[in-house]
C-alpha cells in the first residue's frame, strides 16, 4: 500500500499540536488508521527527519523535529559546497558553486561528477593551482636548505 501525503500531513499536524510526543496509541485514535499502517508512516517520517523518536520504557514517543535541514543550512554559505551521493552522483550544489563552475543546477543534479563540467573546471583550476603550489615547495625547500648551510 502506498503511502498518501494527506496522512502524514495529519500525523505531523497532530505532533505539532502535541510538542510534548505521542505514542503510536495516540496517533492511531487520531488518524483513524491501524498500529502497523501507523508505524509505516511515523518510520517513512522519521527516516525523512520530520520526526524524532525517544524511548519511554517500552514505549516510543514521537516528537516533531526540531532541525533545520542541511539544504537550508549549506544554501547560505559563502564557501563553495557540493554535495555527491555514493556513486559520486550530485545531489546538491550551492550558489557560490555553481557560480565558479558557470552552469545552473539542472545542469548537475543527478549527473555523476566525472560526466560534467565540473571535471574539467576543477582540473584546469587545480593544474594552475599547483604549479603555485610546486613554486611555493621550491622556494620553501630552497629556503631550508639555505637554514640547515647556515645552522652548519
Amino acid at each position: 500500500m502506498p503511502l498518501k501525503k494527506e496522512i502524514n500531513r495529519k500525523i505531523l499536524a497532530f505532533l505539532r499540536e502535541n510538542p510534548h510526543g505521542l505514542n503510536i496509541t495516540d496517533i492511531v485514535k487520531f488518524v483513524k488508521i491501524s498500529r502497523n499502517t501507523a508505524g509505516r508512516y511515523l518510520e517513512n517520517l522519521l527516516v525523512s527527519g520530520q520526526v524524532e523518536m525517544r524511548r519511554f520504557g517500552m514505549s516510543k514517543i514521537y516528537v516533531p523535529s526540531q532541525r533545520i535541514p542541511l539544504s537550508s543550512v549549506l544554501s547560505i554559505s559563502s564557501d563553495m559546497v557540493v554535495q555527491l551521493d555514493s556513486s559520486q552522483r550530485i545531489i546538491y550544489a550551492n550558489e557560490p558553486f555553481l557560480k565558479f563552475i558557470r552552469t545552473d543546477s539542472k545542469n548537475l543534479l543527478g549527473k555523476n561528477i566525472e560526466f560534467t563540467a565540473v571535471t574539467l573546471v576543477l582540473t584546469s583550476h587545480l593544474r594552475d593551482s599547483s604549479k603555485g603550489y610546486d613554486r611555493g615547495l621550491m622556494v620553501r625547500n630552497g629556503l631550508e636548505r639555505l637554514h640547515s648551510i647556515n645552522q652548519k
